[in-house]
């Protein structure tokens, strides 16, 4: 598959906000997408957003990225506000590294919360684990598809080893 080049010369004479703009865009690209860029626009398709392949790729290169355009495509590809439009903002809503840990963090609260639910009231434990699975489907194009996928193993296995209905329920 065409892989795009990014024009590093001309992004040393973008602005810095700019170059940091181009880069944010290629990451998100690269991170949710494997680098393509044909599957970021399906995504934005599906969202309900058409983005030209044309653009897009300009606006990798050297095509003028203002504060308004970075705010459209984040509302286009789902991204956290500001991810684009503030790209040198420290924060979690604007740094994917912070957001991969608060995300790890987030795996292990919801085992340890669903453990802690299941021990009081066994079926509440699979209930929790089994709706937080189906938010996560809901949620897939603005995660990282690597937390999605490790997010949604963990939670299955954690709901393996909660007990089914109990009898007393069953014969309800």
């Amino acid at each position: 598959m065409y892989q795009p080049v990014i024009d590093t010369l001309r992004m040393a004479r973008d602005t810095e906000i700019v170059a940091a703009r181009r880069l944010r865009l290629k990451q998100w690209i690269d991170d949710r997408f494997r680098g393509s860029q044909a599957a970021f626009l399906s995504d934005a398709r599906a969202r309900g957003y058409e983005i030209n392949q044309g653009e897009l790729s300009a606006l990798l290169g050297s095509k003028s990225f203002g504060e308004n355009k970075a705010s459209n495509l984040e509302t286009q590809a789902g991204m956290p506000a500001g991810y684009l439009v503030s790209p040198l903002s420290s924060g979690a809503a604007t740094n994917p590294q912070v957001s991969e840990t608060a995300f790890a963090e987030l795996r292990l609260i919801v085992a340890l919360m669903a453990q802690a639910l299941a021990a009081s009231t066994p079926i509440a434990g699979r209930e929790l684990a089994a709706t937080i699975r189906k938010e996560l489907g809901a949620h897939k194009g603005t995660l990282s598809g690597e937390l999605v996928k490790g997010l949604e193993s963990e939670l299955a296995d954690l709901a393996d080893t909660f007990p089914r209905k109990s009898k007393a329920r069953e014969s309800r």
